[in-house]
Parts: structure tokens; sequence; C-alpha cells
């Protein structure tokens, strides 16, 4: 059953990645969809639809209160389009 929902979420979270586009110049959809397909725990393939979601669409990121990464405090709020 586990294994039948995590392919299920899998389907779908990379289903949405190929439909939505690649953002971040230095984000590898091939990666990312590689991690995907090995990932068994189902709060780790949320992670990671939320990282892609992030690097495909910097404004998301104000939904979850995030600014950047670890590496990159402000990897978001850099990408942002200017409203001024």
């Amino acid at each position: 059953m586990k294994s039948t929902i995590r392919r299920a979420a899998s389907a779908a979270i990379v289903s949405f990645a190929l439909t939505a586009g690649a953002g971040a110049s230095d984000f590898s959809l091939e990666d990312w969809k590689a991690r995907v397909d090995q990932e068994t725990d189902i709060n780790a393939l949320v992670r990671l639809y939320i990282d892609y979601s992030l690097e495909t669409n910097p404004e998301s990121a104000a939904g979850f209160g995030l600014h950047g990464t670890d590496a990159e405090p402000y990897r978001y709020d850099r990408r942002l389009s200017d409203v001024s």
C-alpha cells in the first residue's frame, strides 16, 4: 500500500514539474526527478515538491514565509521581480 501511495505521489509531483517547466538557471529538473524517483518517504516527497515550487516560482516563497536557503539566505528574495 505504501509503495502504491509513494508511486502515485511521485508521479503527480513529476507530472506537475513537467508541465510547469524549470525556473532558476542552476536548478536541474533531471536531478530533481532522480531525487523524486529515489525517495520513499512521503514527507520527503512533499519537501521536494516545495523545493520545486520555490525554484520555479520564487513568489511562492512568500506564502511559506521563506527568503532563501541555508546556503543562500536571500535566494528567493533576489529572484523576485522589481515592483518599483
